[in-house]
C-alpha cells in the first residue's frame, strides 16, 4: 500500500471519528474541565475510550491531580510540541502510565 492510499483510507475511515473526539475536548468550558476529561479518557457520553481501559485507576487519579496542579503552565503552552513535552515530563514518574 502506498502513502496516498493510506492517507485516503485514514481520511475516509478514521478522521471523522477523530474530529468528533477533538471537538469534544475543544468544547470544554475550562482548562481544568479539559484536563479532567482527558485524564479520565471519557467521551461526550461519559464512556471511557476503549484504548484507555487498561490504565490503572490509581495512575489516572495521580495524573489528574498532577495535571490539575499544573493547569496554569499547561494553559500557557504556545505549541502542541511544548504541551506534549510538559505533560510527558509531569506524568513520567507515574507508574502505570507511559
Amino acid at each position: 500500500m502506498d502513502w496516498k492510499t493510506i492517507i485516503r483510507s485514514y481520511s475516509i475511515n478514521s478522521r471523522p471519528r477523530k474530529e468528533v473526539e477533538f471537538n469534544w475536548f475543544r468544547r470544554q468550558s475550562s482548562i481544568e474541565s479539559a484536563i479532567i476529561s482527558a485524564t479520565e479518557a471519557k467521551n461526550e457520553r461519559g464512556k471511557q475510550y476503549s484504548h484507555q481501559r487498561r490504565i490503572d485507576k490509581n495512575a489516572i487519579r495521580e495524573a489528574k491531580t498532577i495535571l490539575l496542579e499544573n493547569a496554569d503552565d499547561i494553559k500557557k503552552s504556545k505549541s502542541f510540541h511544548h504541551l506534549w513535552l510538559l505533560i510527558r515530563d509531569l506524568i513520567k514518574p507515574i507508574s502505570g502510565i507511559r
